[in-house]
């Protein structure tokens, strides 16, 4: 779960809701698979991938370290 803030041209304004206001930090919760990948060899892997929203001001950045031993 991610706790951001909302941006001023936020859906809920978009749609007529009065909620939330421009800067709220509110919950976003994501799931499925952002990565899917062939299996590593051994040793110390860095996979970097993210995304970004740019009319929304939204993106994420997500770095993992990995160990295949």
């Amino acid at each position: 779960m991610n706790v951001m803030p909302y941006p001023a041209d936020n859906l809920w304004s978009f749609l007529g809701y009065p909620w939330p206001d421009a800067g709220v930090l509110c919950c976003a919760i994501t799931s499925g698979y952002y990565v899917m990948l062939t299996p590593l060899p051994k040793g110390e892997h860095t996979v970097v991938y993210g995304a970004s929203l740019p009319h929304l001001s939204m993106s994420y950045h997500v770095t993992y370290h990995i160990t295949v031993r």
